[in-house]
Formats: structure tokens, sequence, C-alpha cells
């Protein structure tokens, strides 16, 4: 699986996942000893490597590796507006992910996070938006992180973000 995602997936001499419509981005800036790999999911190589529909299926994948410590997946989806649709993108990403990558799943700490261009938090009054967000992490496991779009963040700044939420 890893090998497909290399091969068909893997979009090179980027930390970076953008998406121009809606005016869009997460860039990280790697730490020394980091190396971040960007996988284009949504694309028709991603589509048929983790079969998924079309309309749910997460923008990137994004892997870091670090000397000495348990790799990282960040499952990204960038949205416009659509919160709803963006998190059951990620839920059906995070899904399909976990059975395809069974044999390493485990080796991974896993996140997602919902890149967007206005606020980066879900209203905290929103209780079905609370309960989608709450589903999502659920989801083998994995942590959803709201973002405003941003460049040269650290992996680490996510990290601990995801972590006190």
């Amino acid at each position: 699986m890893f090998n497909r995602l290399l091969l068909d997936c893997l979009v090179p001499g980027t930390t970076s996942v953008n998406e121009r419509k809606t005016r869009t981005m997460l860039t990280f800036k790697p730490a020394a000893g980091e190396t971040i790999l960007v996988f284009r999911v949504d694309s028709d190589e991603g589509k048929k490597l983790f079969e998924l529909e079309d309309s749910l299926v997460a923008d990137a994948l994004l892997a870091v590796f670090r000397q000495g410590a348990q790799p990282i997946l960040f499952f990204v989806e960038l949205k416009g507006s659509d919160v709803e649709h963006a998190e059951k993108q990620l839920e059906s990403t995070i899904a399909a992910a976990s059975r395809k990558m069974k044999s390493v799943w485990n080796e991974f700490e896993k996140y997602a996070l919902l890149v967007r261009a206005g606020s980066a938090s879900a209203p905290s009054a929103n209780k079905r938006r609370k309960k989608q967000q709450q589903e999502v992490r659920e989801v083998a496991g994995v942590r959803l992180l709201y973002l405003r779009s941003r460049s040269n963040c650290s992996v680490d700044d996510v990290i601990r973000a995801l972590r006190t939420k």
C-alpha cells in the first residue's frame, strides 16, 4: 500500500497542501531531523488506491518521519465553507486508510486537520457539529483539529494544539 502511495500520490518537493478556489492552504516547516511527505489523496490515483467515492475523499495525507520518534499521519481537508462535508470526507478517508494500511496502521500516530479559510474552530454552541467532531475522533482513534489556513507551522505546534483540545 505505502509503495503505491509513494509511486502514485506523492507530491515531491513540497510540505504544502493548497486549494486555489477557496484560497486555503497548510504549509509545514520541517524541523531539523524531520521529513514530511505530502500525498495527494483527492486524485484519480488516490481515489483508486483507497477505493473511495469522488465526493468523500480528503485532500491529502501527510506522513511525518522524525529521528527516534513514532511516525505521524495527518489527514488534511481544506475547506472554504462546507464543514459538515469536510468532516465526512475526513471520516471516509481515515476509515479507508485504516483498512488499506492495516499492517502498519498502529505504527503511526494519526490526526485529522480541517483547514478553513475562515474561522478555525467549530462553534462550541453547535451540538450537531460537536457530535460530528466526536464521530471523526472515534474513527480509528484519530483526533480532529480545526485550523485556519496557514503557512510555516511546525508539526510540534499542531500536535500540541491537538493534545490540549
